[in-house]
């Protein structure tokens, strides 16, 4: 049971670990991650109109 209890904790720090990296999932770091998709399939269809073209 010790050793479980050991994993728990492991899986506890993780998350805590991303937790102070991303304190706040606020509308900010949402709106990032939305510029990026944007971005990324910005960039497919340059790859395929450069590609026709």
């Amino acid at each position: 049971m010790e050793s479980l209890n050991e994993e728990d904790k492991g899986d506890d720090d993780d998350a805590d670990f991303e937790d102070v990296a991303n304190p706040e999932p606020t509308i900010h770091n949402v709106e990032l991650m939305l510029n990026e998709d944007k971005m990324i399939k910005t960039k497919i269809c340059v790859l395929k109109t450069s590609r026709t073209g």
